[in-house]
């Protein structure tokens, strides 16, 4: 699950759609929004609750009115809420290790975290290059193993 927090003004209060949303939740969101702003403005995400703590950085404007884009973020919500806690660690990792661009290239990534591993004793360039040398990944002359 995801909490986008969408307003339409700086000052307004933000108003919460918790994803995967139905369409009636969806409007209810943009019916308070309108309440709260009826002037035309655009929507934009304002804050962005989420297990995968970077997320925000990559979908914080995107186009809410859009309802392609609200149909991504939905399908989005259920891949997320189907991981698990290591699945969604990863999330994180492939989106800063990947060119993102837009809504697509976030959902590829998510569709495929399972192609990922997680090594938490690798927390540097060069603690990777002996954890791929001590676990055989790479071939290194014995002369300069660590």
């Amino acid at each position: 699950m995801m909490t986008l927090y969408l307003t339409r003004k700086v000052g307004t209060e933000p108003v919460p759609l918790s994803l995967p949303a139905t369409p009636a939740d969806i409007g209810n969101a943009f019916a308070e929004l309108d309440a709260i702003c009826p002037a035309p403005s655009a929507t934009e995400i304002y804050k962005v609750d989420s297990e995968v703590r970077n997320l925000s950085q990559y979908i914080c404007k995107v186009n809410v009115e859009d309802s392609e884009t609200l149909r991504k973020l939905n399908q989005l919500a259920e891949l997320l809420q189907s991981m698990s806690r290591e699945d969604q660690m990863k999330m994180e990792g492939v989106l800063d290790s990947s060119s993102i661009i837009g809504m697509d290239d976030i959902l590829n990534a998510a569709n495929r975290v399972k192609e990922y591993v997680l090594l938490e004793e690798v927390t540097s360039d060069r603690t990777l290059g002996n954890y791929l040398v001590e676990h055989g990944v790479i071939d290194c002359p014995e002369n300069i193993k660590p």
